[in-house]
């Protein structure tokens, strides 16, 4: 995985080595790899008779949160880990958001469909998105990556807006 190292997901384990597998209780394995901002999930399987494997599935970011910091977003809102000096940023901005419409979600989730309806047509995909803006008097507000423009998409009817 691109985020989560083997040595990360280790140090959650706190397994001792050589431990019977069947004194492991692999719900709580489970939940204290959960900790980790880039985990999904994971599946716990028990290799007779010495191993147990573990698959992870990590989160994948579709935008970039600028609140102060950047932060990666998920398709569900949320803010998965505070973006490092090497992680691939080649997502869409989202700016314009105050702390409280970030906890309240429903305003970030409403840009994280904007991206997904721009993305979805054909025709704008020879102008990458690059940034889902929100202004308190305009309401959203896209920009394009190459040959930057703006489009105004104000508070409602996105989907008409983005299809036209």
């Amino acid at each position: 995985t691109p985020h989560i190292t083997q040595t990360e997901l280790q140090s959650l384990l706190n397994v001792p080595f050589g431990k019977n597998i069947f004194d492991l209780n692999l719900v709580e394995i489970k939940k204290q790899l959960r900790k980790h901002p880039w985990l999904l999930d994971a599946n716990i399987t028990r290799i007779f008779p010495d191993r147990v494997n573990i698959e992870v599935i990590e989160k994948k970011p579709v935008a970039v949160l600028s609140l102060g910091d950047l932060f990666f977003l998920d398709a569900d809102g949320r803010q998965i880990a505070k973006i490092g000096s090497s992680d691939d940023v080649d997502f869409p901005v989202l700016s314009g958001f105050s702390k409280s419409q970030v906890e309240e979600r429903k305003p970030i989730l409403t840009a994280v469909d904007i991206i997904h309806l721009y993305k979805k047509n054909e025709f704008l995909q020879q102008w990458p998105l690059s940034e889902v803006h929100w202004q308190k008097q305009n309401g959203f507000v896209i920009f394009t990556k190459y040959h930057t423009f703006e489009i105004r998409l104000g508070q409602t009817g996105f989907y008409e807006k983005i299809s036209r």
